[in-house]
Order: structure tokens, then sequence, then C-alpha cells
């Protein structure tokens, strides 16, 4: 027993912040909270976490909190159910069951992907309502999956220079990329003003980065004001160039993650990997 104690202290690592908070003006529906250095304030553990990745990647300084009625939160939750709808055994083709319809109740969908050869699954929708088409990627729901998300070391981005990637998620990617591409395409002439949103959950946020920065190469006419990524609890998938591609091209991505989620904070930073 004691071994194991002394071992599981040598992998945890412990955080002591001591910092006050200042309440900024409420000019915005964010309260803004800024910290320095001063009294105790928070303590935790967390073992699977490595060590020293504050500082390899500092923590903000400015941490915005929302309140229960913002237009962010409303947008957290929406995604949120969105993803789920790609776990959606009972209308995973048709988002006819009770939940799904009423995430989107006019959608409908134009295809499902999954027979490739590394599972890689979802959907994609459209909603005249909207006049959104919506891909969804499916976080890891096969053995399959979760090989290919264990392939994490960074291989060169096939279509963008200087940028590397998490191996596994860019084989996925690939294994559905046509897919996707021809199906926006057709869709996309019979609905040329649409919007294009894609959203995925853990590994397939992941993936959906991926596809996210793939189709605003793939389909120019699609700008920041009409392809947007919406990605829940997102590992890191790309080192410097990946993220600076993304910022550079103002592809409007954005990650939602918990703190705590040890999935958003692999493949390790010591290995090259950023957010992206």
């Amino acid at each position: 027993m004691l071994p194991f104690v002394a071992l599981l202290l040598i992998l945890t690592k412990v955080q002591c912040f001591d910092f006050s908070r200042i309440v900024l003006p409420k000019d915005t529906e964010f309260f803004n909270t800024t910290y320095d250095t001063n009294n105790k304030e928070s303590f935790f553990t967390d073992y699977r976490r490595v060590l020293n990745e504050d500082i390899l990647l500092p923590s903000a300084t400015v941490v915005r909190y929302q309140y229960n009625d913002t237009d962010t939160l409303a947008d957290i939750m929406f995604y949120a159910k969105l993803t789920k709808t790609s776990n959606c055994r009972a209308s995973y083709d048709k988002l006819d069951c009770p939940f799904c319809k009423e995430i989107l109740p006019d959608a409908h969908v134009v295809v499902t992907y999954g027979k490739n050869p590394l599972g890689v699954s979802g959907h994609i929708s459209v909603s005249e309502d909207n006049k959104t088409i919506y891909v969804v990627v499916r976080g890891a729901a096969s053995m399959r999956n979760k090989i290919t998300y264990g392939v994490n070391e960074m291989i060169q981005h096939p279509f963008i220079p200087n940028a590397q990637v998490h191996k596994g998620m860019l084989l996925a990617l690939l294994s559905i990329r046509d897919t996707i591409a021809q199906t926006l395409d057709d869709q996309l002439k019979l609905h040329p003003e649409y919007k294009v949103v894609v959203a995925g959950h853990s590994f397939g946020a992941g993936v959906a980065s991926l596809v996210a920065v793939d189709i605003q190469q793939q389909f120019p006419q699609l700008d920041s004001t009409r392809l947007k990524a919406r990605l829940l609890g997102k590992p890191r998938v790309g080192n410097e160039g990946y993220v600076a591609y993304i910022g550079d091209n103002n592809i409007d991505l954005i990650r939602y993650v918990q703190y705590d989620d040890g999935t958003a904070h692999e493949p390790s930073l010591l290995k090259g990997y950023l957010v992206g």
C-alpha cells in the first residue's frame, strides 16, 4: 500500500494558488475577474495532468464568468445537445426521436457516415429554419476509435505548411473527408446562402477541428460569418503552426471545456501540442 501511495504522490501535481479576486465593472454580460498574488483561495490535485503544465502554458490573466441567461451558455447547451444526437440509436439517421426533434425540429439528415475502416461516425443534417448545414462528428464509440485516438504522435498536415497534427485524428479526418466534401458541395448548390456549423464532443471534437479547417480550405465561399466550429471537451490537436493557421485565417472555432476534464489536457504539451 505504501509504495502505491508514494507513487501516486510522485505522479500527482499539487498546486496551491495564492490570489485575490478583483471584480471589474459589469458593463457587459460577462463578469470579468482578474487574479493577483495574495490570499490563499484554491487548492487542487490532478494526477492525470503533466507536471508543470501551467509553466509550459500559463493560465489566462482574465477569467470570465457567465450568468445563466447569457447567449454563450445557451450556445453551449444547444451544441451539447446537438452532439448528443450523434449518439442516438433510435433516430441516428432521421433525428425523429423526441429528444432529437426538440433540438432541431425541422432538420433532416442528408447523410450518415461510419462505414469506414476507422469507424469514425456522425451525420450531416440540414435545417431550413436556421438556414444551416450541421456537420456532427461523434465521440469515440468503438475500440477502433479509441485506438485511433491513442495514435497521438504528431505528423505533418498534408495541406498546411509548418503545421503538425495528431496522427490518429488526421487519419480520422481523411477517412470521412470525401463524404463530407461531396455532401457539402451538393447541399451548398441547393442552398448557396446557408451557413455551415461543425460540432463534436471529445475525440469527435478533435476530429471536428480538422474537419472545419478542411472545409475552410475546400469551400472558400464560406467566410467566418458562414462557417464555425463548436467543440466540446476537445483534446489538443496540433502544434503552433496549426493553431496559427486557424487564427491567421479567422476560422470561427470555439472550444468549450471543463477545467478538470482530463481529455482537454491531452496530449501532453511536452509533445509539442497546443490547442487548435
